[in-house]
């Protein structure tokens, strides 16, 4: 693929020719002429917290405006430290995007909102420490102000902990985070969920589909055991019972170019991207936390090699065109344009549970690995470094250019890099690109993989390095030296 850009720019990203315009250009219809059904803005986790941080969430919602969606869905953690200016400030931005509930045009959108962990508990930890004494962020929260009366007077409408609306004959199922507790702070437990789907079901089963939100991932769904942030499950198998359920999650703030961020089984899943920052997948050297389930993770964290990424100039979500046949996912940017596509969309035929074309075995099945470039050459040198947690370290930091898409070969999602020592031992690494979280057309440069010389046995002019690039689904492709 041409056109790489080194320089992280709008004009870049666009002047490649690899995005693919959406804001400016994308009507009503789809590619058969023929307009959706149902329109959905989809974001998670806008993370508002004061004076001056409107903007990304602003930006999206302009942007949905003018795609003239019929609803906005937006997975929860609308609030940092769960206060209650912080929610005001995004019922202020709702409402000064879509004033009475309706678009610049006077047609109606829906507001498909919905609290998160932070919104009801976040005062409460240890990252809004210090921000006021203890006392006063608690008397300032969202849980101690009447969490459904501060609902209506943001945004105009009624609350309960869980809620079904109706938008162009599709149903929503809305499950707020509960309040904290021991029962419901993993939000394995949504008050009402199971009362929803039992009181709508006769309008719920069938061939149409639903949609279900709820802030923290459904187990076993998205990236399966490795993901992190998973509830324990309960409501996973209520869903089960439903193939035609389109549920959605954010949480996790996953960048949208992974594609394992889609899920098919019992129901069809989606991780939603946050509107205010993203990260990779755990699993890999450079993820911000290890996989779930990890013994001591947050200790065994501080001993990792390289830093997480921390993606602040991703903020990414969805639109979703829902047609009679199928439902077509754009995954988009905030960021460097104004709602250009920033991957390939996924269609998902209709009805669900038919067919699965993303169940992960089948995509696995089917998955071409990616390929380096003819030429692409592995480099290594010693350099002194330091854990995360400030630990020093002698290292061998190993380099290699990233693997994009190229003919058939997509581009790569991680990048197993193996150290093998002058004993025969063998230790190996995955890593994601620094750029994997954006188009492809930003991931131009080289990707670095840290070992510490203390693992490697032997002398380290005698360890031969080798990489191979990984598809999101395990298949590698060739290695190079």
């Amino acid at each position: 693929m041409s056109g790489r850009y080194s320089m992280i720019t709008r004009r870049g990203f666009i002047a490649s020719g690899s995005a693919i315009a959406l804001a400016d250009s994308f009507d009503v219809f789809g590619k058969d002429g023929v307009a959706p059904n149902l329109r959905i803005g989809v974001l998670s986790d806008p993370h508002m917290k004061g004076e001056g941080t409107d903007g990304p969430l602003e930006k999206a919602l302009r942007i949905f405006d003018r795609m003239k969606v019929d609803a906005v869905a937006c997975c929860g953690d609308l609030a940092t430290s769960g206060l209650v200016h912080e929610l005001e400030r995004v019922g202020a931005v709702w409402n000064r995007v879509f004033p009475n509930g309706r678009r610049s045009d006077g047609a109606p959108v829906a507001n498909l909102l919905i609290y998160g962990d932070h919104d009801m508990g976040g005062y409460a930890w240890i990252e809004s420490k210090g921000l006021l004494p203890d006392d006063e962020l608690k008397r300032l929260s969202i849980p101690n102000n009447d969490p459904a009366a501060l609902w209506e007077r943001c945004f105009h409408e009624k609350w309960s902990p869980v809620v079904v609306k109706e938008v162009k004959g599709y149903h929503f199922i809305l499950a707020h985070h509960p309040l904290h507790s021991k029962e419901t702070c993993s939000g394995s437990f949504i008050p009402g969920v199971k009362e929803a789907l039992q009181a709508y079901r006769s309008k719920l089963v069938g061939d149409k589909p639903f949609f279900y939100l709820q802030h923290r991932l459904l187990k076993g769904t998205v990236a399966g055991k490795i993901a992190w942030g998973q509830d324990t499950g309960g409501i996973t198998e209520m869903l089960k019972e439903f193939p035609n359920c389109f549920a959605m999650m954010g949480h996790g703030h996953v960048a949208c170019t992974d594609e394992r961020s889609i899920w098919q089984g019992e129901f069809t899943a989606l991780e939603v991207p946050s509107v205010r920052y993203c990260v990779p997948f755990t699993g890999c050297e450079n993820s911000p936390s290890l996989p779930a389930g990890t013994p001591n993770e947050k200790e065994r964290r501080k001993d990792m090699l390289m830093s997480p990424i921390l993606a602040r100039d991703a903020r990414q979500g969805y639109v979703m065109d829902v047609y009679d046949r199928r439902i077509v996912i754009h995954r988009l940017d905030f960021v460097y344009s104004e709602g250009e596509r920033i991957a390939a969309d996924w269609v998902v035929p209709l009805p669900l549970g038919r067919v699965s074309p993303y169940a992960y075995d089948v995509r696995a099945a089917k998955e071409i690995a990616p390929q380096f470039q003819e030429g692409a050459i592995v480099r290594s040198r010693r350099i002194k470094g330091s854990t995360r947690g400030k630990k020093p370290v002698e290292c061998v930091e190993v380099t290699f250019p990233s693997a994009c898409s190229n003919g058939d070969a997509p581009r790569a999602n991680r990048y197993e890099v193996t150290a093998k020592c002058e004993d025969g031992r063998a230790v190996v690494r995955e890593v994601f690109s620094p750029k994997c979280y954006l188009h492809e057309d930003f991931d131009g440069g080289r990707v670095k993989c840290l070992f510490s010389v203390t693992e490697l046995s032997g002398k380290i002019e005698n360890v031969h390095f080798s990489v191979r690039p990984v598809g999101a689904f395990g298949a590698k492709g060739k290695p190079i030296s």
